[in-house]
């Protein structure tokens, strides 16, 4: 990860992009979190009921697919293309 106080030029962000290709995970326990956890984890389940009905489905949907999540000034979320 790479922080900066200034917006990264479109070139900066690929070269950051390039070098993370092909890296594998800094952590042992990947996808454990798709089953049973190791021994130690503490789950942590939260549910919050945000609406119901069809409106509401289509209202969170399109947040979460366009990153709103992090819809803060200073965060900038760059999806690299499938």
């Amino acid at each position: 990860m790479r922080l900066s106080i200034h917006k990264p030029a479109p070139s900066e962000i690929q070269a950051f992009l390039d070098r993370q290709r092909g890296r594998s995970f800094s952590y042992a326990h990947v996808g454990a979190s798709r089953g049973t956890p190791p021994a130690g984890w503490v789950v942590d389940h939260n549910r919050a009921c945000l609406g119901h009905g069809r409106t509401a489905w289509e209202a969170a949907r399109t947040a979460i697919r366009s990153w709103r999540m992090f819809g803060l000034d200073w965060i900038r979320i760059k999806v690299p293309p499938k």
